[in-house]
């Protein structure tokens, strides 16, 4: 089957559900403190689990998606650095980062993200997780402003 867009959503709606089915849980294993680096950083999994079997159309979707910074994740991809340790971690960490930090933010706007995980984590109950995504996320768009960061907003480490 090959790799679209839809079904890049799809998956990641089915990783987004198991996250919100346990989020401390799933914060936990992947180390992080916040929900929302590894709310993220789920968007990988799906290339990730795809790239073996489609490799084209996972490179295209991350270019489609994430303008030429999906270059940076396609380049891991093909090192295969996602499959040395804790896919979710190891993700969570990027979308921190100064350097891949903007293409998971296009990727989360690409593919709904926010909405998505909101939704998951009020219908699993946890409307304190959602109320995190929610604000984690306008602090980021805050913060990455074209005008915030002319104008000497924090950058991410």
């Amino acid at each position: 089957m090959p790799f679209t867009i839809d079904r890049w959503r799809a998956e990641l709606h089915d990783a987004l559900e198991a996250i919100a089915a346990d989020p401390r849980g799933a914060c936990e294993r992947a180390g992080q403190a916040e929900i929302y680096p590894l709310l993220l950083g789920a968007a990988m999994q799906p290339i990730v689990a795809a790239y073996e079997e489609a490799p084209t159309g996972v490179i295209s979707a991350l270019i489609s998606v994430a303008g030429s910074l999906g270059m940076n994740l396609a380049a891991n991809l093909m090192q295969r650095e996602y499959l040395a340790g804790n896919l979710p971690a190891i993700a969570a960490r990027e979308a921190q980062s100064a350097e891949l930090g903007p293409a998971y933010d296009r990727m989360a706007s690409s593919l709904n993200l926010v909405e998505l995980a909101e939704s998951a984590l009020a219908a699993h109950g946890h409307a304190e997780f959602a109320s995190q995504v929610r604000a984690a996320h306008a602090r980021r768009q805050a913060e990455t402003s074209p005008s915030a960061l002319a104008f000497g907003a924090p950058r991410r480490p």
